[in-house]
């Protein structure tokens, strides 16, 4: 059994020592999509509109005081009993209307949050430092792109509540006590008082209370990613056409932030710190030319955007995949 497992190393190493026999170069250059697993954003805080205006207005069907001279035939007369006298008597009658507007907050709670997958491209250059046929390390440059990273928000904000109660009032004519028979042709009656008696209002409906629409808002992130890293690379010659690589690198991370509240918006660049590694394979096609493919994990400090009292974070650190061509020279 150990015979034929030193065998099996021999094979190995020996596989391995033949992968000088194709010439790559000292420099490596990849290029091709990229993929990120997760791309978190979310938005809180609240956002204002402009409030309706509280008020209150009273509306009368008719407007007694302006009249004119009554003649006893109007449809609106009736006969009460006098509060002050007790006496039956006649009155004018009107429908008075009151409405009252309430406003609602001005400001409206944002919350929510989304998280989406990415494509973008990514890309790197690096040289060997070190190659002794089986084993290299390199140090290298990296480049990433991810656009249109977005978060959105609707909600409501003001609106209120209108308050609609009517009465009826009465306006006592000053004339004394109603005739015992109704007046004749001509006969004409003295001007109502043009301030309804109080004692008298009757309730006639309400109050009934409707809601007035909120104002809708919207808030929205987006935001495009750009990272540049610095890092090594160690590979293993595993054959003349195939090697195996790991990778680790700081990273620079730059996000454009557009933070849009009710159709205004504010924009901000950040650079933010992380960190990342990868594993991968290439698979070279000719001395020059092959395809690689590798998955890693980058961690990035979270990113963050204010407008007003709404607040935006975005939080990038991810999974990611890549595949793509590479080139050796």
């Amino acid at each position: 059994m150990k015979k034929n497992w030193m065998m099996a190393m021999s094979v190995l190493v020996a596989a391995a020592a033949g992968a000088g026999e194709m010439n790559h170069g000292p420099w490596r250059l990849t290029i091709g999509p990229a993929w990120r697993a997760r791309a978190r954003s979310s938005i809180s805080g609240s956002a204002s509109v402009a409030p309706i205006p509280a008020s209150y207005t009273v509306t009368y069907d008719q407007n007694i005081a302006t009249h004119g001279p009554w003649n006893g035939t109007e449809p609106n007369i009736t006969t009460v009993i006098d509060p002050m006298s007790s006496l039956p008597t006649y009155a004018a009658t009107a429908t008075r209307t009151e409405t009252t507007v309430t406003p609602g907050g001005g400001a409206g709670l944002l919350s929510s949050s989304d998280e989406r997958s990415q494509l973008g491209v990514k890309a790197s250059l690096g040289v060997d430092f070190y190659d002794d046929g089986v084993f290299s390390a390199s140090l290298g440059m990296r480049f990433a792109a991810y656009w249109d990273m977005r978060t959105s928000v609707n909600g409501t904000a003001g609106g209120g509540t209108s308050t609609v109660s009517s009465y009826t009032d009465y306006y006592l004519f000053a004339s004394g006590p109603y005739p015992v028979t109704p007046a004749g042709p001509g006969w004409a009656f003295f001007f109502p008082n043009t301030t309804p008696e109080l004692a008298l209002r009757t309730p006639l409906s309400g109050p009934a209370t409707t809601p007035i629409p909120s104002t809708p808002i919207r808030a929205r992130i987006t935001s495009d990613l750009y990272q540049i890293g610095l890092g090594p690379s160690f590979s293993w010659h595993v054959c003349k056409w195939f090697d195996a690589y790991a990778k680790a690198a700081a990273l620079c991370n730059v996000a454009y932030m557009d933070f849009d509240v009710n159709h205004s918006s504010s924009s901000s660049t950040v650079c933010r710190f992380g960190a990342g590694g990868e594993i991968g394979a290439v698979a070279w096609l000719t001395d020059s030319l092959g395809l690689y493919s590798e998955v890693g994990y980058e961690w990035i400090d979270e990113a963050s955007a204010k407008f007003g009292r709404a607040k935006a974070n975005s939080d990038f650190s991810s999974l990611t995949l890549s595949a793509g061509i590479m080139v050796g020279f």
